[in-house]
């Protein structure tokens, strides 16, 4: 469900015969409050959620790993449906927290000095699993609010750009309430390789 945009929530809940302002309601849930099932959703009735648990989940990778590093930084391993594994990385400083989020799985660009390289390109990430990553480790981190985001982890985020724009400028993606997202995007130009920094407030 982490994967659907804000319009796209609205059609899922109303096909489900719930009125379309549950939408929000879920929206905030997940993405303010941080649930992790429909159960812990208050507001809505026995039957909501349970027509919702059986069509819909709220997480889809599993955390296998993390790694605290002396400066706080932590670095977590999270295993997908299919599999597969991307890493994702939680990096703390005095006025804000910055979290580095993978896009694929592997890379394709196949960058010399770059160890995902070496394993070569599996697959682009779905939204869903984008959005997730930031989702598992706000919840580890607790009351140390995420106020940035790099798109600077597996893979390069310009070559999965459908699902990435999903989830910038999804109308759910507001909720999470980033002071600023920061995505680092790599061009390709014949030969050339052209890295630039995006601010989007």
């Amino acid at each position: 469900i982490t994967g659907l945009t804000f319009k796209e929530l609205e059609q899922f809940v109303e096909n489900e015969g719930l009125k379309k302002f549950r939408a929000k309601q879920v929206a905030r849930w997940i993405y303010k409050k941080l649930s992790t099932s429909f159960e812990e959703m208050t507001d809505l009735s026995k039957e909501a959620k349970e027509k919702l648990s059986k069509r819909a989940k709220i997480r889809t990778i599993h955390l296998l790993r993390k790694e605290r590093s002396e400066d706080g930084t932590v670095k977590y391993l999270f295993e997908l449906k299919d599999g597969n594994r991307i890493e994702s990385v939680f990096i703390p400083e005095r006025d804000w927290n910055t979290i580095c989020i993978s896009t694929q799985v592997g890379c394709p660009i196949g960058c010399r000095f770059c160890l995902t390289a070496k394993d070569g390109f599996t697959r682009n990430l779905k939204a869903s699993e984008i959005v997730e990553q930031y989702l598992e480790v706000q919840r580890d981190v607790k009351d140390r609010r995420i106020s940035n985001v790099v798109f600077m982890g597996m893979g390069e985020p310009l070559l999965n750009l459908k699902n990435l724009i999903n989830c910038i400028f999804n109308r759910s993606f507001f909720a999470f309430y980033f002071r600023e997202i920061f995505r680092n995007l790599l061009f390709e130009s014949k030969n050339c390789f052209w890295a630039s920094i995006f601010k989007h407030f």
